[in-house]
């Protein structure tokens, strides 16, 4: 989506919409899924198995993109942000549609709802009420994606500060913030156990330090020359490496002390990585496939949070079932997806791009 604060970059959708097709094929695996790791390193099938075992990895992809990308349009901390337009912004782009999403949650659980549910959206609790997922879900309504929207808000209401304090403190303050993060995980896992990584996935305990390294990747971005042209030979090494190490990554137990404490930043480096990796990447010249992946990305936030309800309906009420392969993966995830693209179009259009129309400049020249 087209800011007025930084121009427009297109592979960022491009990303956003492969965040998104990570998630949903995560999701749609289904319980007691075949398609397992067999730890066979040199197999593609096995690895893309791995992959889809790990997809809800697109959620640290969305949020590293959002410190990418707020850290471009603050120009590393040189324009200075302002705090109250920003957050209006940050509500024309993320309340509306979060709304109407809510509202569908009420509807459905209509005996049991009470004036306490709009609360969850005005305090931002809406990763919270549930054991293992967002406010609100269930089979009726799958709604759990929507807990990434309090993570995320609570991140846009700090991101003016941290940004703030990166300017006028330096690297090392935002490097001591992510070890801040990481030894008070360890406090907590101290405190419990390693089992307790999924209270840490689903907050912003667990996922404010992706969000700084997304920011101090756009400085990174910024400062070593952001429109440098690259040679394609180094980026697809480059590529190869970073796919056994978000690999190797994802072979690993989530629930131990490395996972718990660890994980969250090594991903979100490895993120930072590829974000920086594909926007440097030497692409052909194709404006129709560019503008295509583009155009998905700027409908990510509607597939995201509708996808579930879409592919709980293709199960329940179309003969679909779980895939058992990967083949049936692809062809089944195509028809789901192709439907729900057709549904996010309405919501984006409708909700959330006449809300965007009315963001508003909040940055100001940096010194």
């Amino acid at each position: 989506m087209q800011s007025q604060n930084i121009r427009y970059i297109a592979r960022l959708d491009h990303l956003r919409f492969f965040a998104f097709v990570l998630v949903f094929v995560f999701h749609f695996l289904g319980p007691d899924s075949p398609l397992v790791f067999h730890g066979e390193w040199m197999n593609p099938k096995d690895l893309a198995k791995l992959w889809i075992q790990n997809g809800s990895s697109g959620v640290s992809l969305f949020l590293v993109l959002s410190g990418f990308l707020f850290s471009l349009i603050a120009d590393g901390g040189r324009k200075p942000v302002r705090y109250l337009p920003f957050v209006y912004n940050r509500i024309l782009r993320i309340i509306p549609l979060t709304t109407f999403f809510l509202f569908l949650i009420i509807t459905v659980n209509r005996a049991e709802s009470t004036p306490m549910d709009i609360l969850r959206l005005l305090t931002l609790q809406l990763n919270t009420g549930h054991p293992w997922t967002g406010w609100g879900h269930s089979d009726a309504f799958p709604s759990g994606p929507i807990w990434t929207i309090a993570v995320e808000f609570q991140f846009y209401l700090l991101f003016p500060l941290i940004i703030g304090f990166i300017r006028d403190k330096g690297i090392r303050w935002a490097l001591g913030l992510i070890l801040l993060m990481i030894t008070t995980r360890l406090l907590i896992i101290g405190n419990n156990n390693p089992h307790i990584f999924y209270n840490l996935y689903h907050t912003i305990t667990g996922r404010l330090d992706q969000f700084v390294i997304g920011i101090l990747a756009g400085i990174y971005y910024l400062r070593s020359g952001d429109a440098r042209p690259a040679r394609a030979l180094p980026l697809m090494l480059a590529a190869v490496v970073l796919f056994y190490a978000f690999s190797y990554l994802f072979a690993q137990r989530h629930e131990s002390w490395f996972g718990a404490a660890f994980s969250f930043p090594v991903e979100a480096v490895l993120w930072s990585a590829v974000i920086i990796g594909y926007l440097r990447f030497p692409f052909p010249n194709w404006p129709w496939l560019d503008r295509l992946l583009a155009w998905l990305g700027g409908l990510s936030f509607s597939l995201y949070l509708f996808h579930l309800p879409v592919t709980l309906l293709a199960l329940k009420r179309f003969g679909m079932s779980y895939p058992q392969s990967l083949t049936e993966m692809l062809q089944r995830s195509a028809v789901i997806i192709a439907v729900t693209i057709a549904y996010a179009c309405l919501t984006y259009y409708t909700i959330e791009k006449p809300f965007a129309a009315r963001r508003v400049k909040y940055t100001t020249p940096g010194s």
